[in-house]
């Protein structure tokens, strides 16, 4: 994320012991690379149905919400 830019927030998933964010930002690119971002081994295919992920260079990442 970069600091002092506007980013919108998506949605909130609780999966257990995971409590995700998915946030978008509005000028794309710039995606969240740490925990839960697009190529972090992390997805199961239970928590990509979970949470509707697609990976994509379209602006939009998921992050833990302790991350947030």
């Amino acid at each position: 994320m970069i600091a002092s830019h506007a980013y919108t927030l998506i949605g909130a998933y609780d999966c257990g012991v995971n409590k995700l964010v998915q946030i978008r930002n509005p000028h794309g690119g710039n995606e969240w690379t740490g925990n839960w971002s697009d190529n972090d081994p992390k997805w199961t295919k239970q928590m990509i149905k979970k949470c509707n992920f697609v990976r994509g260079d379209d602006g939009a990442f998921f992050m833990s919400i302790l991350d947030y």
